[in-house]
């Protein structure tokens, strides 16, 4: 029996992320890939098509350096 799939969109999404008073704002749309399992609906995939950003974007990887750190 093959496994029911759906795909969705989130659209007008605008992210913000913080650390201290750096940021980076990302402006996009979502597109979500849809498996259902025997425990309901899971992403299976995410893909993004970014639309504008501000900001800088090395937050990210001091956001991800602050949790590796925090997990030593």
């Amino acid at each position: 029996m093959s496994k029911a799939r759906a795909t969705t969109r989130s659209r007008h999404v605008r992210g913000s992320h913080w650390i201290d008073t750096r940021f980076w704002t990302v402006g996009a749309s979502y597109m979500h890939r849809l498996v259902r399992t025997p425990e309901g609906w899971r992403v299976s995939a995410i893909s993004i098509h970014r639309l504008y950003e501000e900001g800088d974007r090395a937050v990210l990887a001091a956001a991800a350096d602050r949790v590796e750190a925090a997990a030593k």
